[in-house]
This record gives C-alpha cells, structure tokens and sequence, in this order.
C-alpha cells in the first residue's frame, strides 16, 4: 500500500474526518507485519484497538445465559411460594382448614365461617324476608347447604 495514502489516512484519522471505509483500510494495513519503522506506534494504538474490539465481542456461552435464566425463574418461584405461604389465604391452603375475610381480618373458625356462608347464602337464594322464594331456590339452597356442611372438615 502506498505510504503517502496511509499518511494522508492517517492525518485525517487523528482529525476525526476519515469515513468507516477509510478506518477499515487502515486496520487492514497496521495488521501487516512488516511495516516500515515510522508506523510503529500507530501499529501498537490499532493493535490495541483490535484486542478491545476482540474482547468486548467475546460472546458468553448460550449454556451459561440459560443456567443464569433458570436460576432466576426458580428463585422468583420460590420467593413467590415464601410470600404466598406468610399470606393468611396461603397458610389455610397448606393446614386444609376452612376461612374467610370479614372487614379485612381472617376468620378460621370453622363455626363461624359456616354460620356467615349461610347467611350469605339465604341473601342470594331469597331466603330472606324481602324476596320471594322458589322451587329453584331451595334446591339450589340444599346443594349448597350439603357442599357446606365439609366447612370445618
């Protein structure tokens, strides 16, 4: 390659007018290895440049990006199952106890959740005294009275 082209190369490059083309031609003459003496410290400064480039691009294997994901997932699950098991709801699930939350207080005594599922129960099915009730209403009354009767259990 021409010296005085690299020269003029060169003068642009450390003026910051080069294009992207005229960049690659210079990396590809300082990756010579027999270049005249007066190119010696522009060689080290590209060399230099060309080892960073090497090193940030150095990718990390695809095994490691997944045991990393995997670990994650499962710390998230099991931090996830920690909390849901402090939450009142969570520790009922585990005991198979019945509950309920009235006024936000959790409430497992198995007579009581019982007597307010009732109660709850006459309001929907009309067994209250400002409805009227139907046929339909006492059988669907009794199926539920029968599925609350495990209340406790």
């Amino acid at each position: 390659m021409n010296t005085e082209r690299i020269d003029q190369l060169l003068e642009n490059y450390f003026e910051g007018q080069t294009t992207v083309q005229e960049e690659k031609e210079l990396q590809r003459f300082f990756r010579q290895n027999n270049l005249p003496e007066k190119y010696r410290a522009e060689k080290a400064m590209f060399d230099y440049y060309a080892a960073e480039k090497a090193r940030k691009v150095k990718k990390v294997p695809f095994y490691r990006t997944l045991w990393v994901q995997t670990v994650a997932a499962a710390a998230v699950i099991i931090l996830a199952f920690g909390l849901f098991l402090q939450m009142p709801q969570g520790q009922a699930l585990i005991s198979g106890r019945s509950y309920m939350i009235k006024n936000g207080k959790v409430i497992n005594d198995p007579d009581l959740v019982r007597k307010e599922a009732i109660k709850a129960l006459d309001d929907v099915t009309g067994n209250s005294k400002s409805k009227v009730k139907t046929k339909a209403d006492d059988e669907a009354q009794a199926i539920m009275l029968q599925q609350l009767s495990q209340f406790g259990k």
